[in-house]
């Protein structure tokens, strides 16, 4: 077998159990993210799970999401938090619910703890894919990576459909169209031409009985 997207790799209808039996590298004390391009339609992340390629001591780690930036990782989007690794090598997973996003690159990261035997991932060479790393990691990071090479990691977001939409809106003043039932609502601003060369500001509020209003929220660039 080898490490491969939509198999056992990136976003997956099904959970993997096979042994990748790609190359390996070094995962304990790091953390490790990989792009991949999410599903078209609307989905919802379930489970993640990533490739343990030593019996090795006990340590915990943890699985997350990241939005892209310019082709790196950007904002942590969720994260399983600390999940026990046990002592045995295979599949280690953990449950993450995420309303995606279609056709669009987020990272799937793994971070874990540190082991006195080193413990090792699963990932092959392949151009087409960035797997950056940040060494000495206690928890899934934050701000910069160390770097990249050109790997596919054996990292995977198990989904399945939605029963949350997205719906657009485009208007200069109050958004006044019925949104439905398990609908999230994504604003895109345009802030070119501000006239005052400022930075926006978008307030919102809502009010899920069409009456009874929140505060309002203020969101600055």
């Amino acid at each position: 077998m080898a490490v491969t997207d939509g198999t056992n790799a990136g976003f997956v209808t099904s959970a993997p159990t096979s042994d990748p039996a790609g190359g390996n590298r070094t995962q304990n004390y790091y953390a490790d993210c990989c792009a991949f391009m999410s599903p078209a339609g609307s989905n919802q992340i379930i489970q993640m799970g990533w490739y343990c390629d030593t019996a090795s001591e006990e340590a915990n780690f943890q699985l997350g999401l990241y939005d892209d930036n310019a082709d790196t990782p950007g904002t942590l989007l969720a994260t399983t938090g600390d999940i026990a690794k046990g002592t045995d090598a295979g599949w280690k997973t953990g449950a993450l619910d995420y309303t995606l996003l279609p056709d669009t690159k987020y990272w799937l990261a793994i971070q874990l703890d540190n082991t006195t035997t080193t413990t090792y991932n699963n990932a092959d060479t392949n151009a087409s894919y960035k797997l950056y790393t940040k060494a000495n990691q206690t928890s899934l990071p934050s701000g910069s990576w160390d770097g990249y090479t050109g790997r596919i990691l054996a990292i995977y977001a198990l989904y399945e459909a939605s029963a949350e939409t997205y719906q657009e809106q485009t208007q200069d003043t109050n958004i006044i169209a019925p949104i439905g039932t398990n609908v999230k609502l994504r604003m895109l601003i345009n802030a070119t031409g501000d006239p005052d060369s400022g930075p926006y500001e978008l307030q919102y509020r809502y009010a899920a009985d069409g009456a009874n209003f929140t505060d309002w929220t203020k969101v600055n660039s």
